[in-house]
């Protein structure tokens, strides 16, 4: 079963409106989904392994326990 979640999202002091879709499995909702993070104002970085991308993949588990 499929779940949504509408909201702002913000990050590095910038807001944006999304729908981030979540999925419920063995008491966790769990997320992926991507962002540009030119979105966020956030600027371009080089490291060890190059430079990052535009988009910018999430993952976020949040796990259910009853008290």
């Amino acid at each position: 079963m499929g779940y949504e979640v509408s909201g702002i999202l913000k990050m590095h002091g910038m807001r944006q409106e999304m729908t981030i879709p979540f999925t419920f499995d063995n008491n966790i909702f769990k997320s992926s989904f991507t962002v540009n993070r030119s979105d966020y104002n956030i600027g371009k970085t080089t490291g060890l392994q190059g430079t990052v991308g535009s988009d910018i993949n999430l993952d976020i588990s949040i796990p259910v326990t009853q008290n």
